[in-house]
């Protein structure tokens, strides 16, 4: 469970219980408030949280040990793990994407505007990304960003939230 202002928990079905995980983020306890923009899970059970201002974390897939810390002090709108196993996040005109085959995270300017929501399109080998300025597709294997030819006509901008259903519409 990723809050606005108490960060992140994890909820225990069998225990009826929550436990939060803040700690093991920020252990200085440097951030008086740890507020979540998204979750995602990679292939090997970690997980993926974007963060305010803070960066993106990767929490083991255990809970009790933080991996890594990527983008520090960044705003992460929103983060997505592709069947590669790598793992895209979005910043304002900036794509991330984290490679973990070679453990590295590889920064992509576009102009897109301000990035706000970001989804995985497997089928087509694609991101979708909305944006303040409308709605986007990258293509995961050539590097290149395309309008979507009825994001003007429709007046789509400042889009939130993007979501594929399972018949892939």
């Amino acid at each position: 469970v990723g809050t606005k202002s108490g960060g992140v928990s994890r909820y225990d079905q069998a225990l009826d219980q929550f436990t939060n995980f803040n700690d093991v983020l920020r252990p200085d306890h440097k951030a008086s408030v740890i507020r979540i923009t998204d979750i995602a899970e990679d292939e090997d059970g970690n997980i993926w949280i974007a963060t305010w201002g803070l960066g993106l974390f990767k929490l083991s897939h255990d809970y009790y040990k933080l991996e890594g810390v990527f983008l520090e002090n960044k705003v992460i709108q929103e983060v997505c793990v592709d069947h590669f196993g790598n793992v895209w996040s979005i910043s304002n005109n900036y794509l991330h994407k984290f490679d973990p085959s070679e453990n590295r995270m590889i920064d992509l300017k576009k102009d897109f505007g301000t990035g706000m929501a970001l989804c995985f399109d497997d089928e087509n080998k694609q991101l979708l990304i909305g944006a303040s300025k409308g709605l986007f597709k990258f293509d995961i294997d050539n590097y290149t960003l395309e309008e979507f030819s009825e994001s003007k006509r429709l007046q789509l901008e400042r889009i939130n939230a993007i979501s594929i259903d399972q018949s892939g519409r």
